[in-house]
């Protein structure tokens, strides 16, 4: 018996970078998290939501939004 639901492992990496990065997590701990040695491969997996990246510049001390 299946669920019917389909995917692939990039795409489970992707949604496990994206949702620490949201739950803060820092990026270098991320890269190592996923094994990369370079973090620029790590930044290929990440894609905030437009909903955090907004929260995130409220944050900003010099918030102009």
């Amino acid at each position: 018996m299946t669920s019917g639901i389909y995917f692939y492992t990039h795409q489970l990496r992707h949604t496990f970078a994206t949702l620490m990065l949201e739950g803060g997590c820092d990026i270098f701990s991320l890269s190592k998290m996923m094994g990369h040695s370079d973090i620029k491969t790590t930044t290929i997996y990440l894609a905030a939501s437009a909903k955090h990246l907004q929260e995130q510049m409220e944050k900003h001390p010099l918030n102009i939004f």
